[in-house]
């Protein structure tokens, strides 16, 4: 859902508040160096997935030996809202989150 990440993050800047966005199109193979790059200095790792394992996140431990620190996760076949990405991500940056967030907007 990249569309109401994007838009999450500009919310999120707005409020001088430092963040990036990461989106893998290619998996096989893994680009491992040059994620292991673009992450070298990330200091908390959100992984935001439409499915309700995480399974990118899987990846990353597999691949990388790096866990996410936070999971965003829908999967009730409805998009992700800015606004739902905004509140969860908020509440990540001010310590109020749980590890594994499901998001339920829609639903």
């Amino acid at each position: 859902p990249k569309g109401p990440i994007l838009d999450a993050i500009e919310m999120l800047k707005s409020q001088n508040i430092k963040i990036g966005f990461i989106q893998l199109k290619l998996l096989n193979p893994f680009p491992k160096t040059y994620l292991g790059f673009l992450l070298k200095d990330v200091k908390t790792l959100i992984d935001i997935e439409a499915n309700h394992v995480g399974q990118l996140g899987e990846l990353l431990k597999q691949h990388m030996q790096r866990v996410p620190d936070y999971y965003v996760l829908k999967y009730t076949g409805r998009t992700m809202t800015s606004t739902e990405l905004y509140n969860s991500i908020k509440d990540i940056i001010e310590k109020k989150a749980q590890k594994r967030q499901v998001l339920t907007h829609g639903a």
